[in-house]
């Protein structure tokens, strides 16, 4: 039932608790590239490196490697966010997880589901500018839990 998740994480979080179909906007901390020959290198050795509190260089061209993330003041792939807005604009139900949806572009994205029909679910603790969106409106997870289980005991 789960057709996509989108995450800001850089952190492969979603991946490594089993979910499949993740796209992150903001890159992940598991692949690394080198900035000048783009030959990529995964996290456990790039991490070996910078906890021995070295600059990781790479082994081909001596060029600097970066984490494969976007840093403030780069882009987000363009391709992705087209999708993304594709995806989430024919969405029947979207979920908002722990997101204060304060930072565009991806803050603007769950409106696409609203004025394409479908309904939208937020777990914050705080207020978001789309709650008076949203179908259902959650502070935490256990509300949520307590929520489906007295639907089922009735």
């Amino acid at each position: 039932m789960l057709d996509m998740i989108y995450t800001q994480n850089i952190d492969a979080l979603h991946q490594r608790v089993g979910s499949v179909n993740v796209r992150e906007f903001h890159g992940s901390m598991s692949m690394h590239h080198c900035l000048k020959c783009d030959r990529s290198y995964g996290y456990d050795e790039i991490a070996a490196i910078v906890k021995s509190n070295q600059v990781p260089y790479c082994k081909i061209c001596g060029g600097l490697i970066k984490p494969g993330v976007i840093f403030f003041g780069e882009y987000l792939d363009e391709a992705l966010l087209d999708s993304a807005t594709e995806e989430i604009t024919k969405a029947d139900l979207l979920l908002v997880l722990g997101s204060s949806l304060t930072i565009p572009p991806a803050a603007h994205l769950p409106l696409g589901t609203h004025y394409g029909g479908g309904k939208i679910v937020i777990v914050n603790r705080q207020e978001t500018y789309l709650d008076r969106y949203a179908t259902l409106k959650f502070d935490d997870l256990k509300t949520i839990f307590q929520t489906i289980d007295d639907w089922l005991k009735n």
